[in-house]
């Protein structure tokens, strides 16, 4: 198993180079990489830095109970990230910049921080951020979300703390039981609408709105 050190994949790695099944248990994967249509790439423990792009029909899957590092990451997902378990580091220089096109998928509760100084890291969600499992609290700490996107919370609660700056486009969908929470921080009014039969509260941080109240907000 690959628990340790540096990996580098080559271009005849796989498919032509692209992830078709890797497992990464402790060892951090550094470079420009892609998983391929229907390719599954595990990350368990360690981390994965640089340039990573989940193809459509590919899977990064976020599993275990370790925590995982995407410092200094540039990852564009086109397809599903299932993350299931473990505190997700971010930051570092460059930071991190998440760009969701597909499904991104939390089945557990647990945190996405910035564990390394830097600029703060950016999760900019133009397709689904969805929270489908875990009664409890799913923390985007320090995270700025620029929501254009789908965002919906089924199970349990996100909240977005720290003091990242977030805009609100898009959607926001919070099924009965459940909460979507603007904690701390600071959020820029983009249009964004709020529905479900769930809790959407601001507790604390500073919003700005452009033209009106959001609405469900």
């Amino acid at each position: 198993s690959l628990n340790g050190g540096t990996l580098v994949l080559g271009p005849g790695f796989q498919a032509g180079g692209a992830i078709t099944n890797l497992t990464l248990n402790g060892i951090g994967l550094t470079g420009t990489n892609r998983v391929s249509n229907g390719g599954v790439l595990t990350l368990q423990a360690g981390g994965v830095q640089g340039m990573l792009t989940v193809e459509a029909g590919g899977a990064l899957e976020l599993s275990g109970g370790a925590a995982k590092g995407l410092s200094q990451l540039t990852l564009v997902n086109e397809g599903t990230v299932n993350w299931s378990g473990g505190q997700l580091n971010c930051g570092g220089t460059p930071t991190t910049l998440i760009t969701n096109v597909g499904l991104w998928d939390i089945s557990s509760d647990g945190q996405m921080v910035q564990a390394i100084g830097g600029a703060g890291p950016q999760f900019i969600n133009q397709g689904t951020l969805r929270k489908s499992g875990g009664t409890g609290n799913t923390d985007l700490g320090t995270i700025g979300l620029n929501n254009v996107g789908a965002v919906e919370v089924q199970s349990g609660a996100v909240r977005l703390t720290g003091v990242g700056s977030s805009v609100l486009g898009g959607s926001y969908t919070v099924d009965a039981g459940a909460g979507l929470i603007l904690y701390s921080g600071s959020y820029s009014d983009a249009g964004g609408v709020f529905g479900g039969a769930g809790l959407s509260q601001m507790t604390g941080g500073t919003l700005t709105l452009g033209s009106n109240v959001l609405a469900g907000l």
